[in-house]
């Protein structure tokens, strides 16, 4: 652990607490390795497997204090509903989503109870990857996708806010009447929006036509990805088979 010789009583190396005094391990530790080189042997681990056993308890429960102090960081003293109030709905159950607006910026709020978040123990991997996203997401300044106001752990559950995109789904589109030149720069364009996420080692998931908004840039439409950055308990996350098999 340190590179050093162990003291030493009458040639045999010996443990003390002391020897870590110096070194970076976790508290929770230094116990389990000072049991394990007790030198009286009858203060040891029965055996290998009970000392492995304490080990992987101990690496259970360092990991759950570490996540969880990685969420405070993303606590906010937010109320989704008086900070954001809403003025037009598009979902109340199982999670709120609805139109807001701030100043003069109309913004698309979506909320999680904290009973749809699930047991923390649970689910405190995917919020710290959740925040993640968004937080790379937050960085990009590309025109098919949405600014990212807030994204954080909010007096009611999980809050995410972002820039309101007013256009059509590709879903709800009659790409029919497009013109071939009309047709051709969206799918390029589409093709280079989902590139770019690629590229920044980035999948948005559940990529299909009601997730991708048609925005008229004058006449010509132009494709920008929602829902990039969504939250499930899902253990094989949000996917949609006919698109994203």
């Amino acid at each position: 652990l340190s590179g050093e010789r162990l003291q030493s009583m009458d040639r045999v190396p010996v443990w003390t607490s002391g020897t870590m005094k110096d070194l970076d391990i976790p508290d929770a530790f230094r116990s389990w390795f000072d049991r394990c080189l007790k030198i009286d042997a009858r203060e040891r681990y029965e055996n290998g497997v009970e000392a492995a056993d304490a080990f992987a308890e101990l690496v259970r429960k360092t990991e759950k204090a570490s996540l969880e102090k990685q969420l405070d960081s993303y606590r906010r003293d937010v109320d989704p509903i008086s900070d954001y109030e809403p003025i037009e709905w598009i979902s109340k159950k199982p999670y709120r989503i609805y139109k807001a607006k701030r100043e003069d910026d109309d913004l698309f709020v979506k909320s999680w109870p904290e009973r749809v978040l699930g047991e923390r123990r649970k689910s405190a991997a995917r919020l710290i990857e959740f925040f993640a996203k968004a937080n790379a997401l937050r960085r990009i300044d590309a025109d098919w996708l949405p600014r990212t106001d807030v994204a954080c752990l909010c007096t009611d559950g999980l809050l995410l806010v972002q820039q309101w995109i007013e256009g059509e789904r590709l879903s709800e589109c009659r790409t029919s009447d497009w013109s071939p030149d009309a047709l051709r720069r969206f799918v390029g364009a589409l093709v280079d929006a989902v590139d770019e996420l690629h590229k920044l080692d980035l999948t948005h998931g559940d990529l299909s036509p009601k997730n991708i908004i048609v925005s008229l840039d004058g006449a010509v439409p132009r494709p920008i990805l929602v829902d990039v950055v969504d939250f499930t308990n899902d253990e094989e996350g949000t996917r949609t088979p006919a698109y994203c098999p």
